[in-house]
C-alpha cells in the first residue's frame, strides 16, 4: 500500500498493490491465485505471462474501488479511475413485491433488482 491509500475491509487482497491515495470500499474482491497456470498482466498494451501463478492485481493511484467490486488476478486498475458494482443484486423496493397479507412468507429471490416470487414453503406440523 502506497501512502495515503485505505482498504476498508476487502476479501482476498493478497499480492496486491494500491497505488497512492487509492481507496478500496468494504467487499472489495481482488483474486490472486490461478491454480496451476501463470496469471498473465498487461504490460506496454499486451499482455505478457507474469511468472507467477499467485499474483493480485495493482490499483492505480487515486483509483476508487467500490463496494462489492470483484477484480481479476493480474488487472491494473488505471490511475484516476473510479469503479463501482453493478446494482443488479440490491433490493431497491421490497414492499411493493411482497403481498405480506396473501403470502406472508412466501420465497422470493433477487433478478436484476427486482424481487420475485418462487413459490411457497412447506408448512411444518
Amino acid at each position: 500500500m502506497y501512502p495515503e491509500s485505505l482498504i476498508s475491509h476487502g476479501g482476498g487482497l493478497q499480492g496486491c498493490v494500491f497505488g497512492r491515495r487509492s481507496f478500496g470500499a468494504i467487499g472489495v474482491q481482488i483474486l490472486d491465485l490461478s491454480f496451476g497456470k501463470n496469471v498473465f498482466v498487461e504490460h506496454k498494451g499486451q499482455w505478457v505471462d507474469s511468472g507467477q501463478m499467485f499474483l493480485g492485481g495493482a490499483v492505480g493511484h487515486r483509483a476508487v474501488i467500490g463496494n462489492a467490486v470483484r477484480i481479476n488476478y493480474g488487472v491494473s486498475i488505471p490511475n484516476d479511475t473510479i469503479l463501482v458494482a453493478s446494482t443488479d443484486d440490491l433490493v431497491r423496493d421490497a414492499n411493493s413485491y411482497i403481498d405480506h397479507q396473501n403470502h406472508p412468507k412466501k420465497i422470493y429471490q433477487l433478478r436484476q433488482g427486482k424481487l420475485i416470487p418462487l413459490g411457497q414453503p412447506k408448512k411444518s406440523d
